[in-house]
């Protein structure tokens, strides 16, 4: 499998519910793109521990700062960079929000509840748009060493929203990556894709292609539709249906082809 090392990207989580914050952690802990580098209920810790830790994303509630709301992100912003990813995950009026704004371009109001998984994913494609996100290929990957096909496909997954916590963004990745190597193998994806993905992997080819399958439903859900139709055309109006994994891996591997014409 490429199996590529990501550098995860660090949050601090400032939110006076303790619930909330250890459930979030949680979450987290279980994902390989992101990590907490602090989290605190006190309202005075959180420029402090922002300065300190740098985090590439803030999850703030803004109403542990009471009347001072605003405040708190005017002097955040003199005291850190501009690209810093925030979640505000309480009610702000009109002009709050554009105050905040204001401060920092990069901000996604998210009222409670959340899903989390989803807005991690969101807060962390936003987060890689404006920081310098390292990869690094696996020096034993068996399919390829073009990394630099690797960073092109992983960009275009971004793209597509596809979230790169589930099994399928990594089997999506290799296939293309393969597909764009061999594209002969598209004529029979079961044995010469799924099958070697999943024994690479420990899993059957039905598990591969499911997984598969699963990340691309999702990217169809989540991805802008004039993103898509610029990808797919024709292979997902609504007399056609959505593009089958063949479909969709080949559309790519194109993408990708056509990058280096």
């Amino acid at each position: 499998m490429i199996n590529l090392l990501y550098k995860r990207m660090s949050v601090l989580i400032a939110d006076p519910d303790v619930d909330f914050t250890n459930h979030l952690r949680r979450i987290i802990a279980e994902r390989t793109d992101v990590t907490v580098c602090a989290s605190t209920t006190c309202a005075d810790l959180v420029l402090m521990l922002t300065c300190e830790k740098k985090p590439q994303i803030l999850i703030v509630n803004p109403d542990m700062f009471n009347a001072g709301k605003t405040a708190f992100f005017t002097k955040l912003r003199c005291s850190i960079r501009s690209n810093l990813v925030i979640v505000v995950t309480a009610a702000c009026n009109i002009r709050e929000r554009n105050e905040i704004q204001n401060n920092f371009e990069n901000t996604v109001f998210m009222e409670k509840p959340l899903e989390l998984d989803f807005m991690l994913d969101l807060v962390r494609d936003l987060a890689i748009k404006n920081t310098d996100y390292c990869i690094e290929e696996e020096k034993d990957s068996k399919y390829t060493n073009n990394l630099y096909l690797v960073k092109k496909i992983t960009v275009l997954l971004h793209e597509l929203g596809v979230p790169a916590h589930l099994s399928g963004y990594n089997y999506l990745r290799d296939a293309i990556c393969m597909v764009v190597e061999n594209p002969m193998i598209l004529s029979n994806m079961h044995r010469r894709v799924y099958s070697i993905i999943g024994e690479k992997e420990g899993k059957k080819p039905a598990n591969v292609e499911k997984s598969i399958r699963t990340a691309i439903e999702v990217s169809l859900l989540r991805c802008n539709p004039e993103l898509l139709k610029e990808y797919f055309g024709y292979t997902i109006n609504s007399e056609k249906g959505k593009p089958t994994n063949s479909e969709y891996i080949a559309m790519l591997a194109d993408r990708y082809t056509l990058w280096l014409a």
